[in-house]
């Protein structure tokens, strides 16, 4: 599978779980479907690269992989010309399924390079909508360090701006990767601050690039992979680790919910 900007959009319900025991499925069973993936890509904007921002699922090694790729080509006419592209995968669990806590675990949410490579993710009430508003991450120049962490409620920054180096000038260098750039964001050990109380209804993981090189940087390009997301309090059954669904437990169908607004 494979969506890719500019402004591209697909979403695949999976069957995951047999209703009756809790067993993960290895194919779909039939009964009732569990969570909605929608994958989304912005436009690639100035200088992006043929294709990019996209997602790609994969699977090497036999374990399935969400990979998301984007970047630019060429040379940009000024220095730190601000261009973003960004790509959205959003989660929404079914209503028969009490989700309490989620844990996602990922790679390159904000790794050093000549662009900015930055990601937020935003957890869902029951009905859908986030917790609460969502951060706005600003430009690189107005964002000082960046901020690493939980933010508001329900939200995760992983926006470290020593990531890259030399904004502004003629030419930008590879920092250091943020301490988030391969994160397990795990809401039971409080990574997020979500109401005690309250159900998961899905999650929304964005990871962005912003074009900071300046006239004299080549090519950029960035790779984030979502691995696996683990839920906890599933109806009565124990918690589940998953890989990414095969094409085996998917089925195109309509949205379990509605997908909210991707950011």
């Amino acid at each position: 599978m494979e969506i890719q900007g500019p402004n591209g959009q697909s979403s695949v319900t999976y069957n995951l779980f047999d209703d009756a025991t809790g067993a993960e499925l290895g194919s779909d069973n039939g009964d009732l479907d569990d969570v909605t993936f929608t994958y989304s890509a912005t436009a690639g904007g100035a200088n992006s690269a043929p294709n990019r921002p996209r997602w790609v699922i994969r699977n090497p090694g036999g374990t399935y992989q969400l990979t998301g790729q984007s970047g630019y080509t060429g040379t940009v006419p000024a220095n730190n010309p601000g261009t973003r592209q960004s790509y959205t995968i959003e989660a929404v669990f079914a209503d028969h399924l009490t989700v309490d806590s989620v844990t996602l675990d990922t790679s390159s949410l904000n790794t050093a390079g000549t662009t900015w490579e930055f990601s937020v993710v935003t957890f869902l009430d029951t009905n859908g909508n986030p917790f609460s508003s969502v951060p706005v991450i600003p430009a690189y120049l107005s964002y000082g360090a960046g901020f690493t962490g939980s933010s508001g409620v329900g939200h995760y920054i992983a926006a470290s701006t020593l990531s890259v180096l030399g904004v502004g000038g003629a030419a930008t260098s590879n920092g250091v990767s943020g301490p988030a750039d391969s994160a397990f964001v795990d809401i039971s050990t409080g990574d997020v601050t979500i109401p005690a109380g309250q159900a998961i209804g899905g999650f929304i993981l964005t990871t962005a690039l912003e074009d900071v090189r300046g006239t004299t940087n080549g090519a950029s390009s960035s790779v984030r992979r979502f691995v696996s997301l683990r839920s906890q309090g599933l109806s009565r059954w124990p918690p589940k680790t998953l890989t990414f669904p095969s094409r085996s437990q998917a089925r195109s169908r309509t949205p379990i919910r509605s997908p909210t607004r991707s950011t």
